[in-house]
């Protein structure tokens, strides 16, 4: 969390337009695709809602994601308090949510670049990748007491294997697998004489 607080207020990510992209990020734990494909017809201020339908990598926009499953991802205050900010400043030409200086969709190439940046400027000794800030999210969200099936929905995993690599950082898990131990043992006991 430190390097979090570190990354996001570095003067070059505030000051750049990968700011309100990563901070999404880290906050929703959408992937990078989902992240450029969003725009403001998947966004419901009113229930405070993203859908997320769509992708946009290199190749252009798609009406999927990587797993071809939709997916609804509830808003963090920080997060409804970015896409406001953007959404009381947007071009009303573009149904893009995040855009790049020309106002056009936000570059690959543009964000890559930013986040390295912005990352040297943090002082972040381990550099990272974009998609690292996914698998953030699913960690602090599993070490803030969060339950593995419903992050599997957040994430938009069709397996839940692909989910279970975050299981360990939850609070709880090794302390459950104790108590099960215990049953376990106490009910031996009580088939003892």
């Amino acid at each position: 969390q430190n390097e979090i607080t570190k990354y996001l207020t570095a003067p070059s990510a505030e000051e750049s337009l990968i700011y309100h992209i990563s901070a999404v990020a880290i906050q929703t734990g959408l992937r990078l695709a989902e992240l450029c494909g969003l725009c403001w017809d998947r966004v419901d201020f009113r229930r405070n809602l993203i859908h997320v339908t769509r992708t946009r990598d290199k190749t252009g926009v798609k009406d999927s994601t990587k797993n071809k499953l939709s997916r609804i991802i509830p808003m963090t205050a920080m997060v409804r308090a970015l896409l406001t900010e953007l959404f009381d400043e947007r071009d009303p030409d573009c149904e893009f949510v995040f855009l790049g200086s020309k106002g056009g969709p936000i570059p690959y190439g543009h964000i890559y670049r930013q986040f390295g940046i912005a990352q040297a400027d943090a002082n972040i000794k381990n550099k990272i990748r974009f998609h690292d800030l996914r698998h953030t999210f699913a960690s602090n969200y599993m070490m803030s007491g969060g339950n593995v099936f419903d992050l599997q929905k957040l994430l938009g995993h069709t397996k839940i294997e692909m989910t279970m690599r975050y299981a360990h950082f939850s609070p709880d898990h090794l302390q459950g697998s104790l108590r099960f131990m215990n049953m376990v043992e106490d009910e031996n006991k009580r088939d003892v004489p």
